[in-house]
Formats: structure tokens, C-alpha cells, sequence
């Protein structure tokens, strides 16, 4: 009797290390202050992601302005988790 196939192992990628580049690492919610901020962070995560090979596609539609000029496709499954929030801050407050 022949054993049959070596099972199939998975090989996570490796996680994100900080470069010193731009940026923080957000734990549980991100804040920006006008939604082009919001945009560059969604479009650099899906940058940081596809490194790995791994994609970003759904996420919530929370401004005003259209995320279909940035944003290659819309996915329209329901959404889970995440939530973005656009915050108008005083000049004191900068």
C-alpha cells in the first residue's frame, strides 16, 4: 500500500515590519482629517498589502465624495468591520 500525498503546508506571510517610513500603525481606529488622508491611507494599505499578496476590498463608503475615482472596484458584499471616520479639526486643535 502506497502512502498517498504529503499534506499541503501553508506558509503565512511574513507580517508588516515598521520601515521608519511615514505613517502610524493604528490598533483599533484610525482618524483623519479630510478625505484625501482617508483615500492615501486606504490606497497605501492596499499597496503595504499586495506585498504580501494579499488584497483589501471591501470597505465602507463614509464620505460624501465618491471612493470610485481612487479606488479601482467597488465590491457590494456586506461589510464586517472596519469604519472610517473623517474628523474636522479647529486650527487649535492641529
Amino acid at each position: 500500500m502506497h502512502p498517498g500525498p504529503p499534506p499541503q503546508t501553508y506558509k503565512a506571510p511574513p507580517p508588516v515590519q515598521d520601515d521608519g517610513g511615514e505613517g502610524e500603525h493604528p490598533s483599533n481606529e484610525v482618524e483623519m482629517t479630510s478625505s484625501s488622508e482617508a483615500i492615501d491611507l486606504l490606497q497605501r494599505t492596499q499597496a503595504s498589502l499586495a506585498e504580501s499578496n494579499l488584497r483589501l476590498h471591501k470597505f465602507a463608503r463614509t464620505l460624501k465624495q465618491s471612493w470610485r475615482h481612487s479606488v479601482p472596484r467597488i465590491v457590494q458584499q456586506p461589510l464586517k468591520t472596519l469604519i472610517l471616520v473623517v474628523k474636522n479639526l479647529s486650527r487649535s486643535e492641529v
